[in-house]
């Protein structure tokens, strides 16, 4: 009968085999940090040099990949951030920089957040809001925005940009789920139930989507949705309806001009109260004061989905 002999590995063999599978591992870990400081890197090399500065009248330029962005202390993930910094190259003063001084209000920055990139994520208790007068977005009689976001909650309203006036009538309060239809919808709700909004589920949790809003200076007229237009990762116009009379139908024909506070992630309902708080992330926030033309509009969109690694059409 053959005899089998059994023999334990000793130490010094099992502290080989420890080291070897550490060295691995340490190799896979920083190689997963290089490849995530090139993308980063790559980001930020796009943002420098994407068509966005070339484009006149830009309102607000707020994104999450430079290290402009934020106090260098919080772009770290998980961190709080207490300051998000508008990068409009076109202005040296009079920028509309986010501000939050409230610890629990706060949103955090995640490292790791839009393919692979930094972006800002908002609890859906969190809001950030500029801390001077700030002239309204719709302030010229036209403008056009670029939203990146990826969002949580996207079934319940939440607004990721809003602007309040002394009546509702006129509040700019962009988001989904808006007015009263269906959910999964993006569009403007004036604060007075009145909206002008894409059909249902443009929008879904969890995927990253690139939203570009136009806003025309007529026709403002109730009912009449043809002031507005919304695309959906650089696609087709979108169709919009018309919800309790649209969103034009409260403006007396005019947009409304008056300078006061802009919020990222909520709106603040009456002057009064904070709600309808987005949930979720954001990558980045151009607005331009004026309706751009659809090749400077396809241009931004492009960069946007390059940057983001979000399909364009």
């Amino acid at each position: 009968m053959m005899k089998i002999n059994k023999k334990a590995f000793s130490l010094i063999e099992l502290s080989i085999v420890i080291l070897i599978i550490g060295i691995l591992v340490a190799g896979v870990t920083q190689s997963s940090r290089l490849v995530s400081a090139m993308k980063l890197s790559s980001a930020r090399s796009m943002t420098m040099n994407s068509p966005v500065p070339a484009i006149k009248d830009i309102y607000s330029w707020h994104e999450t990949c430079l290290d402009t962005s934020f106090d260098v202390a919080e772009a770290s993930d998980g961190t709080n951030i207490t300051n998000w910094y508008d990068l409009n190259p076109q202005i040296a003063s009079g920028k509309l920089d986010f501000k939050q001084i409230t610890l629990a209000a706060k949103p955090l920055y995640k490292t790791y957040a839009i393919n692979s990139l930094p972006a800002i994520y908002f609890d859906g208790n969190d809001s950030m809001n500029t801390n001077i007068a700030t002239a309204s977005v719709l302030g010229s009689k036209s403008a056009t925005l670029f939203f990146v976001f990826k969002p949580r909650t996207a079934l319940q309203q939440g607004f990721l940009i809003s602007q309040p006036y002394t009546t509702c009538a006129n509040n700019i309060e962009i988001g989904h789920t808006t007015g009263n239809l269906s959910s999964g919808n993006f569009g403007v709700h004036s604060g007075c139930n009145k909206a002008t909004v894409t059909g249902p589920n443009i929008i879904g949790n969890n995927n990253p989507i690139i939203i570009s809003m136009v806003f025309l200076s007529a026709p403002l007229t109730s009912g009449v949705t043809s002031n507005i237009k919304i695309f959906k990762n650089g696609g087709n116009e979108l169709t919009l309806y018309a919800d309790a009379g649209g969103y034009n139908s409260s403006l007396g024909g005019s947009y409304a001009l008056e300078n006061y506070s802009l919020y990222m992630g909520s709106r603040f309902d009456w002057r009064t109260t904070l709600n309808a708080y987005y949930s979720g992330l954001i990558g980045e926030v151009i607005i331009f004061s004026r309706s751009l033309r659809a090749e400077e509009r396809q241009d931004v969109e492009k960069y946007l989905g390059k940057k983001w690694g979000i399909a364009v059409q």
